[in-house]
């Protein structure tokens, strides 16, 4: 049987490497906004795999706060770390700064990349 730790880490690598990767495409995309990367297919390759890689590395998110907890040992008490409950208090701030990005995005659409500005905040986060 596989441990409450064991699923841990491989969810957290899913959403680490996940957003990493969205992370890396959208400064990719940021630099071809800017024009120092130019090519047209690679423009929306950036696009659609930043957000893709967000997408699924926010649905992984809350399957690694779950096991962490779980591995942690939480009992009835409540939390006991210090160090778990910045954990996923970071966790939540980063899934609602995905959220936001994946919501603005939408309701958007590629126009968000036209003005310097707004690609500059759609790829800080």
């Amino acid at each position: 049987m596989v441990s409450a730790a064991t699923i841990h880490v491989v969810t957290t690598e899913l959403v680490v490497g996940t957003f990493a990767l969205a992370g890396l495409c959208f400064a990719f995309k940021l630099l071809s906004t800017f024009n120092i990367l130019s090519n047209s297919k690679l423009d929306d390759a950036f696009d659609s795999i930043a957000h893709g890689a967000l997408l699924f590395g926010l649905l992984s998110l809350p399957f690694a706060i779950l096991s962490g907890v779980n591995s942690a040992g939480v009992n009835e008490s409540g939390f006991v770390s210090a160090l778990l409950v910045n954990k996923l208090w970071l966790s939540m701030a980063g899934l609602g700064l995905a959220i936001g990005v994946l919501i603005s995005r939408w309701k958007v659409g590629t126009d968000i990349w036209n003005e310097s500005k707004s690609s500059i905040i759609q790829s800080s986060f």
